[in-house]
């Protein structure tokens, strides 16, 4: 069996996240109750994904991530020792499940939006990030350019 990853309670749901000792969650060790928490959890956050409109980045990633699949794995095994009742979760992606939105998209629209919230700024404000003062947004926008068109992913260029 894989090893699990502990979790975040950010925002009342379980986020799976990896520390860099990559410690182990004994679900063995865990109460019942905890278990059918974090199973619940998992199924709200995939709920969550689904809601999602389309071409929009899901909040939790649970059908994209493998985190996920061998967190719900484990804690469904583990249920299954405890004979306990439960309704398993599918997360596999449907047949028809758009392609997920690649990272770097989403952090390169982070940098347009930054710049284009600057450039409207009234004239001398203060520009809280810097994008055109600092050379660094610059290279960073160039280098998710390149992975970007390395995906082939289809995306509007910054007009520096």
């Amino acid at each position: 069996m894989a090893p699990a990853r502990l979790w975040d309670t950010r925002a009342g749901v379980l986020i799976p996240f990896r520390t860099k000792k990559e410690e182990i969650v004994v679900y063995s060790k865990l109460s019942t109750a905890t278990l059918k928490d974090f199973h619940d959890a998992i199924r709200r956050c995939l709920e969550e994904d689904d809601s999602t409109p389309q071409g929009e980045m899901k909040p939790y990633g649970v059908r994209e991530y493998p985190d996920w699949k061998e967190q719900l794995d484990s804690i469904e095994t583990e249920l299954r020792s405890r004979s306990e009742t439960f309704s398993p979760i599918s997360i596999t992606p449907p047949a028809s499940s758009p392609k997920p939105i690649p990272v770097e998209l989403v952090l390169y629209e982070r940098i347009k939006a930054h710049l284009a919230y600057e450039d409207n700024l009234p004239e001398g404000s203060e520009k809280p990030y810097g994008v055109r003062k600092y050379h660094d947004w610059k290279q960073q926008a160039d280098e998710y350019e390149q992975v970007l068109e390395d995906k082939r992913v289809t995306f509007t260029r910054i007009r520096w």
